[in-house]
């Protein structure tokens, strides 16, 4: 390890674990030392976020009472929340998430459909992975996005099959074609239902109005047991009924996704091709745990070559860590917090700077 002091190991902790060495931050964080800091960092849950924009209110424009919900908009309200967050940790974990499981606006074309997959990643995770794996492939913006919504019994769609195995879980190379198909026709009758349109599609945004000034959803998961393949399955050697819930547990539980996580996160906090015994050690910390994303950040923290010369100052800085990082040394967040109220409303446009 590097003999760091500890104001070097808190500033190190906020590059990493947080959005960039703010010296207010590390300020305020130095005197509890670095474990401290780090406790800190990782119980956001205890820190009051107070974030004072609703998600509805990039939904207006200024001298129209019409609703717009292009789905770039969510984009503008996340670049908000990291230049005011107080949980630098929980946006960071969103967007390691986002990357992970890679939906994006260019297909969910209903702005408040990428918002709420957004608070998924918020709200889970740092939790169990099951609960993280599970609230994400039932999203509304996953479904339209790996088209579960066709995915129907005698007609399967491979799309999220495919990519819960290669891309959300186990990695390339894990899984035969055999799974791919019969995963397929498990996860047959997902799918969304658009409360949107419910009402025709001619009063679409009207109804897309009177539901956002409510507060109400625009959207739902939908399971439809009509569309559902309730056949035997053969996955991964085992024959039996599986269902879709069946296959995120058994997936959550193999030694391929505690690896395969293992490997991402510390790519993502420390540096990439982590050694065997560093992605052993945090497969240990995910199984001893029941699968906590918590736990394996602590072992993060904990390890030795987290600390190390090949880690600490030597990671280039991804486009969204160096802007937002900067954004927040320049005091933009705290002086975007005087434009709003205190408590957010979705009856009203997003107040502009001055």
């Amino acid at each position: 390890m590097l003999a760091l002091t500890d104001r070097e190991k808190v500033a190190h902790l906020l590059r990493r674990f947080g959005l960039g060495a703010v010296p207010e931050e590390v300020d305020a964080l130095v005197k509890f030392g670095p474990e401290g800091a780090f406790n800190y960092l990782l119980n956001y849950d205890k820190v009051d976020e107070g974030f004072p924009i609703s998600p509805w209110e990039v939904c207006w424009e200024e001298d129209t009472s019409d609703i717009y919900l292009d789905s770039f908009r969510p984009a503008g309200l996340w670049s908000l929340r990291l230049l005011m967050t107080q949980r630098p940790l929980q946006e960071k974990l969103t967007l390691f998430w986002h990357n992970h499981f890679a939906v994006s606006g260019n297909k969910v074309e209903i702005g408040p459909m990428m918002s709420h997959y957004l608070e998924v990643m918020r709200t889970h995770g740092l939790g169990k992975f099951d609960d993280l794996l599970t609230a994400v492939s039932a999203s509304p913006a996953m479904s339209v996005w790996l088209d579960m919504g066709q995915n129907q019994k005698g007609s399967p769609n491979e799309n999220f099959a495919r990519e819960v195995m290669e891309l959300f879980t186990l990695g390339i190379g894990n899984y035969t074609e055999k799974d791919v198909q019969e995963v397929a026709r498990a996860f047959t009758g997902w799918g969304v239902r658009l409360l949107i349109l419910e009402y025709g599609a001619e009063n679409y945004l009207q109804t897309a109005k009177s539901l956002a000034l409510a507060n109400r959803p625009l959207f739902a998961f939908a399971f439809s047991p009509e569309l559902h393949d309730d056949g035997p399955k053969t996955i991964f050697g085992k024959t039996k009924n599986w269902t879709g819930q069946d296959v995120l547990s058994e997936l959550t539980g193999r030694s391929e996704t505690a690896n395969y996580l293992a490997k991402k996160l510390w790519s993502f906090f420390a540096y990439e091709n982590p050694e065997p015994a560093v992605v052993s050690r945090l497969a240990k910390a995910y199984f001893d745990s029941g699968h906590s994303i918590k736990a394996m950040l602590v072992a993060i923290f904990s390890s030795p070559e987290f600390w190390s010369e090949k880690c600490v100052l030597q990671q280039i800085k991804s486009p969204v860590d160096f802007v937002y990082s900067l954004g927040r040394q320049l005091g933009i967040g705290p002086y975007l917090r005087t434009l709003h109220p205190k408590e957010p409303t979705p009856a009203k446009q997003l107040a502009k700077p001055l």
